[in-house]
């Protein structure tokens, strides 16, 4: 409430609704609940919107799987991350594979229609054809969405410690390659349509919470850690529980603000636009920002054209085979200022 009186929001449409960060499906249905009614009570929901809720196996049944969907949950994205238990143990996840295939199942039987299953690759000393046997797996159930992640090994985490007391080894950045290209081409070929660099869809089934993302629309975060994008504004948080909480009532729970320039919009649109397989619409940059993009990145363009890293088609700036395993140099290439 205080939040959308801040910036003016009551009463606004929402597209999407996505209980995310940490794992919220160790609430109770009855809280989940009460936190989309509040919500629906300041915002006027569309008909049709999607509301997701991120989980992880160990903390689902089939009666709460059910409430979820009584309550007016429609999506749900489950992270396995792996359907082998030495991998699942290796990486601390507190669920088995055998949990992880039986709540999928029980997802279904229950009556879900979107289901998303993240998955990681590139785990310490993982095989190319254990990958593919997960993903094979995986495949089987049919899920509406799957997302595909490298394994990343943040500063400070168990695996961080492991690798620097040399216990673990990253995968030769080749092998992660050819993992995520037979990804690709698997799932590909099993009907899922890549429509952005890690997720991949059966047709109709895209993350419409993630595309607001990527499109730059605006998004408003509730909670400790949470972020937002109002006004060309965009602001965090506090990270603290503790913190927040006592903040909430007097509403000073930003741990940062930021008003974006000209230029920042440009990069956040560069970033984000050059991760979708569709592109950056070129029409939507002269919209946008009042400039033409040959001018504002020609020399970038034709050097990452030669490099057979992006290709220009149907007024779209979009990465090719190659270039998608190079997205983030493309986006820096593309705002190099030596350039534009």
């Amino acid at each position: 409430m205080i939040r959308a009186k801040e910036y003016s929001l009551e009463g606004e449409s929402l597209k999407t609704i996505y209980l995310g960060g940490g794992t919220p499906s160790i609430l109770s249905p009855e809280a989940i609940k009460e936190i989309i009614d509040i919500t629906t009570t300041i915002f006027k929901l569309e008909e049709g919107a999607e509301i997701t809720i991120e989980a992880n196996p160990d903390t689902l049944g089939e009666s709460k799987l059910a409430d979820l969907i009584g309550i007016g949950i429609n999506r749900i994205s489950i992270g396995v991350q792996s359907l082998s238990d030495k991998y699942l143990m290796a990486i601390g996840r507190s669920h088995d594979a055998d949990t992880a295939r039986r709540i999928i199942k029980t997802c279904r039987s229950v009556g879900f229609k979107n289901i998303s299953l993240d998955l990681i690759y590139a785990l310490p000393d993982q095989q190319l054809n254990e990958w593919l046997v997960t993903l094979e797996e995986v495949i089987s159930f049919s899920p509406e969405h799957i997302s595909v992640y490298g394994l990343i090994i943040e500063k400070g985490t168990t695996f961080y410690h492991r690798l620097s007391n040399g216990r673990i080894k990253i995968m030769p950045e080749e092998d992660q390659i050819d993992m995520y290209i037979a990804a690709v081409e698997m799932l590909n070929k099993a009907g899922y349509i890549h429509y952005e660099i890690s997720n991949f869809c059966l047709p109709g089934y895209s993350c419409a919470h993630n595309m607001l993302y990527w499109d730059r629309n605006e998004y408003l975060g509730i909670g400790a850690g949470a972020h937002s994008y109002i006004g060309n504004k965009r602001f965090s948080n506090t990270d603290f529980i503790e913190d927040y909480i006592s903040k909430a009532g007097s509403g000073d729970m930003h741990s940062k603000t930021e008003e974006l320039t000209w230029r920042d919009q440009l990069v956040d649109a560069i970033i984000f636009g050059i991760r979708k397989i569709e592109g950056i619409d070129m029409d939507y940059i002269r919209r946008r920002f009042d400039a033409d993009p040959i001018m504002l990145f020609g020399p970038s363009m034709q050097k990452l054209i030669d490099a057979d890293i992006i290709a220009i088609a149907s007024n779209r700036i979009r990465l090719t085979p190659k270039g998608i395993l190079l997205a983030d140099q493309a986006a820096v290439e593309l705002l190099s200022p030596s350039h534009n």
